[in-house]
């Protein structure tokens, strides 16, 4: 649920500008959960604040207390409260177990948070809009809040319901699973003979008869790749992730898992603009909060081009000697032909020599015209450090483009458990939804063909025969 419930605005602040900055100093109006919620292990919470004109903002969290955490959330900013009224009792209306008791903030918080530390712990991060927005609708999670004890999993591991409907996307789960926690511990219960915990539990490993059945799929996805619709390449990407991760050695790809995830450790921003970003010191802009706050308006309305260019030229007319703002340029130049992107590239490198944002980009550059890697950074492991210095969070634009050039120098090292470890890091959610991330494709590409390679399926490869058409789906 990307979209919020429009509401009246209470201010020149965005909605969700208004809700970063300012709901945690409306008071709590109410607190909401499903009856159910314990004996199910899935939360609806909702939280809703009172604004002085008498209307309220309020966020919706759906809670997979069992695995998944933040499934999805949405809010309503700044409603009449009757709407509010309206739209619980309308939840309740078109669920048919649905019915909400009311409960105090602090079991709201806890039920909300116990979700997210358990799912994080596991591999699975929180719906994007909770990081970019919601969260925001909830106090800090710090030791304000009472302490309130809320049993995940069951019996203390990871579950997981799969039924007809949903065995593709548990499937995907399951897989996170056998690599965060390891086969053997978490439960998969099959829905149709499902009562209450009373079931029989489905087998936790990737039988022969899984391995058999995809092996078909698999040869015959690749056979007519090109000819997939939409539903049977997403089956075939699918497909081809279970088939490499049971065909790489585990106790590898872990250690690579490990290692990339402690080389890219680092805080990745998406509410706020460090100071760092900018380029120049706060104390030489007159107007310093203004700038990063359009700045920030600008990233995160990624999707509205006519937005997005407008903040740009209001920023560029006022500050054309911030970097930060070359970087919102470059952003929204990506739809240029590629020597005309190369020479902005280039202009803002020469204007701005020590901004080191433009050096990285400038360097994965290089592989979309076909050139070599600058010889100082081919054949090492490159360190955020080593064009951030000691920085300790960095904004999303930052790290997308820091991880894209980390994904083509790994690319290079053609590691199988490297690259499938690359790619698993790269389906988390460090940057807002709806963002393409570069190197995702080109590592599952690399994995659809080791596949084929240790299947021999075919003897081409996708590289050479489908790049392009995976990239454009």
């Amino acid at each position: 649920m990307t979209k919020p419930l429009k509401g009246k605005p209470a201010s020149k602040l965005s909605p969700e500008n208004y809700i970063r900055q300012r709901a945690r100093t409306l008071p709590v109006y109410k607190c909401l959960v499903n009856n159910n919620w314990q004996e199910s292990k899935m939360a609806n919470v909702v939280i809703a604040r009172k604004h002085v004109n008498g209307n309220v903002t309020f966020g919706l969290y759906l809670v997979d207390l069992l695995c998944l955490g933040v499934k999805d959330t949405l809010f309503a900013f700044n409603i009449p409260l009757r709407e509010f009224e309206d739209f619980v009792l309308r939840l309740e209306g078109k669920f048919e177990e649905l019915e909400f008791d009311k409960i105090d903030y602090a079991l709201a918080h806890n039920i909300v948070y116990a979700g997210v530390d358990f799912a994080t712990e596991i591999g699975f991060k929180p719906h994007p809009d909770f990081n970019k927005t919601t969260r925001f609708i909830l106090e800090e999670d710090d030791e304000n809040v009472e302490l309130i004890e809320v049993e995940c999993g069951y019996k203390g591991q990871p579950a997981v319901f799969m039924g007809d409907e949903n065995r593709k996307e548990c499937l995907s789960i399951i897989a996170q699973l056998d690599h965060s926690v390891g086969k053997g511990n978490y439960k998969v219960f099959d829905l149709n003979k499902l009562d209450k915990y009373e079931a029989d539990e489905l087998p936790d490993e990737y039988t022969p008869e899984q391995f058999e059945e995809d092996k078909k799929t698999f040869k015959k996805g690749f056979k007519n790749f090109k000819k997939l619709n939409s539903d049977e390449l997403t089956n075939m990407i699918e497909v081809s992730e279970r088939l490499f991760y049971h065909l790489i050695d585990d106790s590898k790809f872990d250690e690579e898992y490990n290692k990339i995830a402690e080389k890219l450790d680092i805080t990745v921003l998406y509410n706020e603009i460090p100071d760092e970003f900018l380029g120049v010191p706060t104390n030489t802009i007159t107007d310093a909060d203004w700038v990063k706050t359009t700045l920030l308006d600008a990233f995160n309305n990624y999707t509205d081009d006519e937005k997005c260019k407008k903040l740009y030229t209001d920023l560029m007319r006022i500050h054309p000697d911030i970097p930060a703002v070359g970087v919102l340029d470059l952003f929204l130049s990506t739809d240029l032909e590629n020597d005309a992107y190369i020479k902005l590239l280039e202009k803002y490198r020469a204007k701005f020599p020590n901004y080191k944002l433009f050096d990285i980009i400038k360097h994965y550059s290089a592989v979309s015209r076909d050139e070599a890697f600058d010889a100082e950074i081919l054949g090492r492991e490159i360190e955020i450090s080593d064009f951030f210095g000691e920085r300790t969070s960095l904004f999303w634009i930052e790290m997308d483009h820091f991880t894209t050039l980390y994904s083509f120098l790994t690319l290079l090292q053609a590691d199988p458990a490297q690259i499938g470890a690359l790619y698993d890091f790269l389906n988390e959610d460090y940057i807002p939804e709806g963002v393409s991330i570069a190197g995702k494709s080109s590592s599952l590409i690399f994995m659809i063909d080791f596949v084929n390679k240790n299947l021999s399926a075919t003897k081409h490869g996708l590289f050479s025969k489908h790049s392009s058409f995976i990239n454009s789906k």
